[in-house]
């Protein structure tokens, strides 16, 4: 079986790559396209070649500020995928997201995301995504669900211990130090974490954002909170894997804020990485998490900041410890596995 994604690779992400060598062993090939979109001229000339489309992500197609742009886009990429199912190709979709991160035109999302629902199976990364997924969308046919496979060893691990990750980034050494790393979004909530994050009593806890910031200026809208208060570090820019992974050894414990969210991979990097994570319990977080970190309500305007408070007095070896347990109990084989069922129910193949 011989499968194309959409999108092709991710350059910033691993996810793509994982899976894609996870299903070598199950005996399906990712065709490697040279370029970005789908096009009627690749439907038609991989039509024999090609068995499955699996779409994961696919707002590039669509998302634009202008209406025209994005009614175009989404109408394009529709009548490609009818194009793919006349044509014989299976569909199926990792609706890894319920809306793209940032909302253009809500309307016209939801539209594309119930046609996408009507021609392609989906898969979903846990039980509460499935049901969020009927209940945004009124659908009522099968899904399946495939656990996200852990990350560990997909970063280069460092070379220092804590003490020396933390005096090669210019952090404290003998802080407790909460991250929240990756790219800074508006839906991550970070400027709500940062001002509970301010809120605490205790002396020797940090916060470190480190991240590239996109659609949002976290130095403008925290002034006064970065001004008054010296334990929240802002490294704004894009983190490279090995700086990544040297911010990840030299944390105590992983945080994040999320207004909004399906499936988190920063939450299972850092339970890869062995840290315990503070986080909502939103989406597929608490059956990823289980025992290993501090899960809040979203909901409770105090959620967050009990959530930090009780982290500073938790034993965060253990949490660490049940977390990385966690992430080595989501493979790859098992992501994998059913993935290839997906196809084969795409397509009766």
């Amino acid at each position: 079986m011989i499968v194309r994604f959409i999108p092709t690779i991710l350059t910033r992400n691993p996810y793509l790559e994982l899976l894609a060598t996870a299903l070598a062993e199950q005996g399906v090939a990712v065709h490697r396209a040279s370029f970005r979109y789908l096009t009627p001229a690749w439907l038609f000339r991989h039509r024999r070649d090609v068995h499955v489309i699996h779409l994961h992500w696919f707002h590039n197609y669509h998302q634009r500020r202008s209406l025209l742009l994005s009614a175009l886009g989404a109408a394009y990429l529709a009548a490609l995928l009818r194009l793919a199912r006349r044509l014989g190709y299976g569909l199926v979709w990792t609706v890894h997201n319920l809306q793209p991160h940032e909302r253009y035109h809500p309307r016209l999302d939801d539209w594309l995301s119930r046609l996408v629902l009507r021609l392609a199976v989906p898969i979903v990364h846990c039980r509460a995504a499935g049901d969020a997924l009927r209940e945004a969308f009124g659908y009522t046919g099968p899904v399946q669900v495939v656990p996200h496979g852990n990350y560990v060893g997909a970063y280069p691990p460092p070379a220092q211990a804590k003490r020396e990750a933390r005096a090669r980034l210019g952090l404290p050494g003998d802080a407790l130090i909460f991250l929240h790393a990756g790219v800074i979004r508006a839906y991550k909530g970070v400027p709500a974490l940062v001002r509970q994050f301010a809120r605490l009593p205790a002396a020797n806890a940090v916060l470190v954002v480190a991240g590239e910031e996109h659609g949002i200026d976290l130095r403008a809208e925290l002034a006064a909170e970065l001004r008054d208060d010296e334990r929240i570090i802002v490294r704004s820019g894009w983190l490279p894997d090995e700086e990544l992974a040297l911010y990840l050894a030299a944390a105590d414990v992983a945080v994040t804020s999320f207004e909004r969210v399906l499936t988190s991979g920063s939450v299972l990097l850092a339970m890869s990485s062995g840290l315990p994570v503070v986080a909502p319990a939103l989406g597929c977080i608490p059956e990823m998490v289980g025992e290993g970190g501090i899960l809040y309500d979203p909901a409770d305007p105090d959620g967050l900041y009990q959530a930090l408070l009780a982290a500073t007095t938790a034993d965060l070896e253990a949490l660490g410890r049940a977390a990385y347990e966690a992430a080595l109990s989501q493979t790859w084989a098992q992501t994998a596995a059913g993935v290839v069922e997906a196809y084969r129910r795409s397509r009766a193949y």
